[in-house]
């Protein structure tokens, strides 16, 4: 007696007629399997849909030569020489900083770079010339761009309607820590689309 799997429409998969009940729980491993790839892709569309920022923001390729610091807590080491161990720290780069990339040097781990025309090594790790930048939207002339992340901090800057930001982490629910033209500082993140 052959068995017959009807599937509802919902997930336009056609009933299909198996011949033996060897085949019925392949016939359902698959039917399942689909289904889940389907409402998979139907959840990533509406969850990037959803995000507020997801039209506006953008992941840009830094063409320039120049590199972000990255994947570190507050900063990196510029260093003398390519080496962790050895060698004096000649600065401290911010977290969101760029560095200017010279050349690859001889050490896989490290990148020949300069920082406010200070020559040194940087671990490779915490380099990248991609970046993500959002838009100021949503306020009349300017938002603040402040020293802590608190309405009450000092201004730092005043970055303009239309001006884009460089993201580098958020800091608290409100504030997003960014870098504005080389000034890294906190902004609300509801004006940034």
């Amino acid at each position: 007696m052959p068995y017959r799997i009807e599937y509802q429409e919902a997930l336009s998969i056609p009933s299909v007629p198996v011949q033996r009940k060897e085949n019925l729980t392949m016939h359902i491993h698959h039917t399942i399997k689909t289904a889940l790839k389907k409402s998979a892709l139907v959840l990533a569309a509406a969850a990037l849909l959803a995000s507020p920022s997801a039209s506006a923001m953008e992941t840009i390729v830094n063409q320039e030569g120049n590199l972000h610091v990255v994947g570190c807590d507050e900063w990196i080491s510029l260093r003398s020489m390519p080496t962790v161990m050895d060698g004096e720290v000649l600065a401290r780069i911010p977290l969101g900083q760029l560095v200017h990339y010279i050349d690859d040097c001889d050490h896989p781990e490290f990148a020949h770079v300069s920082y406010h025309g200070i020559d040194g090594y940087a671990l490779r790790t915490y380099l990248s010339s991609r970046a993500t930048i959002y838009k100021v939207t949503q306020c009349d002339e300017w938002i603040s761009l402040r020293s802590a992340p608190s309405a009450d901090s000092d201004t730092l800057a005043r970055v303009p309607l239309g001006a884009y930001v460089i993201f580098v982490k958020p800091a608290t629910d409100d504030f997003w820590y960014v870098n504005y033209r080389g000034t890294l500082g906190y902004v609300l993140s509801s004006y940034l689309d």
